[in-house]
């Protein structure tokens, strides 16, 4: 049996283990309890289980029946924000980008003398290109006709990246064993 949105709140029995990772994955919610008892509780990432449990017998899962759940995971599931991450760098040097929502494509970064003026101010140091097959661009995107998602999600990983390269250099650096950082954690360390 396929499990997805459409028949989750229809389906009135316990879930086997392959139905409960396959439900999870497509974010409609889960409940577990232990064998011959009622006390059901949704399974989120807090929940105090690991792999083993799932196969050890002594549990047994539903799918949550409340409607307003499955029609908030349904909206959410069509309006799902776009993936992406900073792949590599090509061997010219430009950055490469998986994005996408369901299909993701690869997009790649190059840079340009001159800052695009068009209002977009995210990536506008650089052309995107579409790449058709490896190390192969296709066509530049227009970036006034290309969807919402694809600007910020490009702009979303290539600041994660750079963030990442920047505190790896200042990890290489030993900046994080000085003592004067130490201090400064220990003077302005986490507040709770």
């Amino acid at each position: 049996m396929t499990f997805n949105s459409s028949n989750a709140g229809k389906y009135e029995g316990l879930l086997n283990t392959d139905l409960v990772f396959e439900a999870l994955s497509k974010g409609i919610a889960v409940e577990v309890a232990e064998i011959n008892t009622n006390d059901w509780t949704v399974l989120n990432p807090s929940s105090q289980l690991n792999f083993a449990d799932f196969f050890s017998g002594f549990l047994q899962f539903r799918a949550v029946k409340r409607g307003e759940h499955f029609e908030k995971t349904l909206h959410k599931n069509k309006a799902s924000t776009a993936y992406s991450e900073f792949l590599n760098l090509d061997p010219k040097g430009n950055e490469r980008y998986r994005v996408g929502t369901k299909n993701p494509f690869i997009y790649v970064l190059v840079k340009r003398p001159i800052k695009h003026n068009d209002g977009i101010f995210e990536l506008r140091e650089f052309d995107i290109y579409k790449e058709q097959s490896l190390g192969v661009l296709g066509q530049i995107v227009d970036r006034q006709k290309a969807p919402s998602w694809l600007i910020p999600a490009i702009y979303k990983a290539r600041n994660a990246y750079r963030n990442f390269e920047h505190n790896q250099r200042l990890e290489d650096l030993g900046h994080f064993a000085s003592s004067s950082y130490r201090d400064y954690k220990r003077q302005y360390g986490r507040k709770n």
